[in-house]
């Protein structure tokens, strides 16, 4: 941990030193002692809990700052907004690859799998703010939007136990020991006494991005708002490729009420996601960019350039290289969750021989109006799928 608090302490009057000193003390005693009863009896979601916990966090909080870090913004913020199964790992990475950017990976992972939807009563625990209920699709957005924005601050402990705690933000390999560190010191005092290695990676950098397939176009409009430094990059793919993709996790051969289903939740939050989109595109023209998975697969060094023009960042011998390694990989296409491929461009067309004629058409008429918009062509005759120069998409920016 960074001795930047202690020289703080060393630099205060002796009496000064010592009430804050016993002041730091006792907190971290009281939240080490409440850490471990809380996992032990795991009571989170008991509002008794919560009650001693929110009086314990209102009464410290202050000396508790003493023990922190000052938030620090690096100058450019970069959102890709994207679904499940649309190419966001493949685009992520290219954008992660330049040396000066910040990169994290799915940083609601750890919220969405804490149902935060859920109407039942919840709450989570925060490094400063301590409990918190989240009982509603209201609560839901504004943490969402609280995460994603401390993440691009760099300002932690603003952040939830459970999301610092998560693997799944931190799979990077320039995150790698403060994954290992949080592995090796758990609670929430260990979890604080890594910060320092993410907080100077962070700080130091000159750009920060975060990929996330869970939150809505609604939620990114409402950080627009407030923020003009930073920039979203809105990802899609054709519905049909991510529906057989999302299906074929499921390693069962899909049934056509599986593809209703699934191209039904799919094109519904794609629409509302479009419907803000438009309204954005008019509003903030230099801060959002429409991308689609095929046009960075099927020419990744010509758009790639677009989109770190788009972000002001040099497309350097970095980035080359990297886009160059993981699109003409000797990795076997049949991983379906790796972002290296023999041949990026087939790879992003492969779908179109594993579907049913009859479900991709199925996926045509219930997303009818999303592909519209976005420019993707309806399937006339099942040989179309399988002749791949007949292309699905019309040149059309969205």
């Amino acid at each position: 941990m960074s001795l930047k608090p202690f020289r703080r302490l060393l630099s205060l009057t002796p009496r000064l030193f010592i009430n804050h000193f016993w002041s730091i003390l006792t907190s971290i005693l009281l939240l080490s002692f409440l850490s471990v009863w809380i996992t032990s009896s795991d009571q989170d979601d008991n509002k008794c809990t919560y009650s001693i916990l929110n009086d314990f966090w209102n009464n410290n909080a202050e000396s508790l700052k003493e023990f922190g870090w000052v938030s620090r913004k690096p100058q450019k913020k970069i959102l890709i907004v994207a679904y499940m199964r649309s190419g966001s790992t493949f685009t992520g990475s290219i954008i992660q690859s330049h040396p000066d950017v910040f990169y994290i990976f799915e940083p609601l992972h750890a919220l969405h799998r804490y149902k935060i939807n859920s109407k039942r009563y919840r709450s989570t625990t925060f490094l400063l703010d301590g409990p918190r209920e989240i009982d509603d699709v209201s609560s839901s957005d504004e943490m969402i939007q609280l995460v994603l924005e401390s993440y691009f601050a760099c300002d932690f402990l603003n952040l939830d136990l459970k999301t610092l705690q998560d693997r799944f933000p931190f799979l990077t390999h320039r995150h790698a020991a403060f994954s290992e560190c949080v592995k090796a010191n758990p609670g929430m005092i260990g979890v604080t006494q890594c910060l320092d290695t993410l907080y100077q990676h962070c700080s130091s950098a000159k750009a920060s991005a975060i990929k996330t397939i869970r939150t809505s176009m609604f939620v990114a409009r409402n950080m627009l708002l407030n923020d003009p430094n930073l920039k979203i990059i809105y990802l899609v793919r054709d519905p049909r490729a991510i529906t057989l993709s999302r299906l074929k996790l499921k390693r069962k051969e899909p049934h056509m009420s599986a593809y209703n289903k699934t191209a039904i939740n799919l094109c519904k939050h794609m629409l509302e996601d479009l419907n803000v989109w438009i309204t954005l595109k008019q509003e903030y023209p230099t801060q959002v960019l429409g991308l689609k998975y095929e046009d960075l697969a099927t020419n990744p060094f010509e758009v790639s350039r677009k989109l770190f023009k788009f972000v002001e960042l040099d497309f350097d011998v970095n980035v080359e290289s990297f886009i160059r390694n993981i699109t003409h990989s000797d990795r076997d296409d049949k991983c379906i969750t790796c972002t290296h491929r023999k041949n990026s461009s087939l790879a992003s067309q492969k779908w179109r021989n594993d579907i049913h004629a009859i479900g991709a058409m199925a996926v045509d008429k219930l997303c009818e109006q999303v592909n519209s918009m976005l420019g993707y062509k309806p399937i006339t005759d099942p040989i179309q799928l399988f002749e791949f120069k007949f292309k699905l998409s019309y040149n059309k920016e969205f």
